[in-house]
């Protein structure tokens, strides 16, 4: 089976508020209507149709490079794992100060998709984003239901 990983980063900004990373992925394939979901950054372990022999932190720091240019410094802690029909989803969070390199800043196509340039939104902004992935935002919620032990 493949797998799908995904990193939840984050920092502290004004007041101590936490802010998490996000971006669009719009759909560009032209056999599908163009559909807009706001996602972690992550992908799986399948590359041009072919199955990767990955982890699933090495899936995470190849897409976390290929998606918004930085490299993980440290190894992100796993938080939050759920299974569907097509992969084993694997979520880990890890401090946006604890990754290296420069965050992408300009608009980028992978394969069939188009993804925006990465924003922070306000973590307890997240439930307004009517487009947010259904798995990542159980993911999220599980990082904000333990956040004292994901952020100290």
């Amino acid at each position: 089976m493949t797998h799908f990983s995904a990193l939840l980063t984050w920092r502290r900004g004004e007041y101590g508020n936490i802010y998490v990373l996000l971006q669009d992925n719009k759909n560009t394939d032209i056999l599908f209507p163009a559909k807009l979901e706001t996602k972690l950054p992550g992908g799986t372990n399948v590359k041009n149709g072919v199955i990767q022999e990955e982890t699933p932190l090495e899936t995470l720091k190849r897409e976390v490079k290929e998606e918004i240019w930085l490299t993980l410094a440290v190894d992100p802690k796993e938080f939050f794992s759920v299974r569907d029909s097509k992969h084993i989803k694997h979520f880990f969070c890890q401090e946006f100060s604890s990754l290296s390199g420069y965050l992408r800043d300009e608009v980028v196509s992978d394969e069939s998709s188009e993804l925006s340039v990465p924003y922070w939104v306000r973590l307890d902004f997240l439930n307004r984003l009517s487009t947010l992935g259904h798995d990542h935002r159980r993911a999220i919620v599980e990082f904000q239901r333990n956040l004292t032990k994901y952020t100290t």
